[in-house]
């Protein structure tokens, strides 16, 4: 029996997520002898099971069977294809970029793929962080998506009176200086703010 390959990678990001690091898989497969359960939880149709009122009883037997990570790598890779086949969203792409671009963003292990993985599921949210990508903002999409969950963290900081803007700087220097040392966290700091304005700028159409 094959089983699908789910990629994902942390729920969350670390602080350092937001200097360095590559993309990466979770490869998961299960023996080819293990399909009575398999083919019971994929099988029985949504509408049959809704009906007979079934429906929450079938996904807990998937939790049971499959165990949390795997049950969350296959939902996770159910919500990513679903996206990734959402007309309206491909209409957004197509709108805004070329053919090539929408081709290398949609493709399997593309830039959707990979801030999916990385916890970006919004579709303007991928495509704001695929924007930090393409105009060297951030160097890739682990980075772009540190930036993106940054910024939803932090919210509107362009709107902050200054002290509110302070006390922000303050938190997020004190939790980058127990991270990588005093000597980096100014630094970092003042980058992650700097981005994070340019993330608002670019998701919410800001001049």
């Amino acid at each position: 029996v094959g089983l699908m390959v789910g990629a994902t990678a942390a729920t969350a990001l670390g602080i350092a997520s937001l200097a360095t690091g590559d993309p990466s898989k979770i490869l998961s497969n299960m023996a080819a002898g293990a399909s009575t359960g398999y083919t019971l939880g994929k099988n029985v149709p949504g509408r049959i099971g809704n009906a007979m009122g079934m429906s929450g009883t079938i996904e807990e037997f998937k939790k049971g069977y499959y165990g949390d990570k795997e049950y969350k790598i296959r939902e996770e890779d159910k919500r990513r294809k679903k996206l990734k086949n959402d007309l309206e969203f491909r209409n957004k792409l197509r709108d805004k970029y070329d053919k090539e671009t929408v081709q290398k963003m949609l493709r399997e292990n593309g830039e959707v793929d990979q801030l999916f993985g990385y916890g970006i599921e919004d579709a303007d949210d991928i495509m704001a962080a695929h924007e930090l990508i393409s105009s060297g903002i951030v160097k890739d999409s682990k980075q772009a998506a540190a930036t993106t969950k940054m910024a939803k963290r932090v919210g509107d900081y362009d709107s902050y009176k200054q002290k509110d803007r302070e006390d922000w700087e303050k938190t997020l220097r004190k939790e980058f200086a127990e991270r990588v040392g005093d000597s980096k966290a100014d630094k970092l700091t003042t980058d992650t703010i700097a981005r994070i304005r340019q993330f608002n700028n670019i998701r919410y159409k800001k001049q």
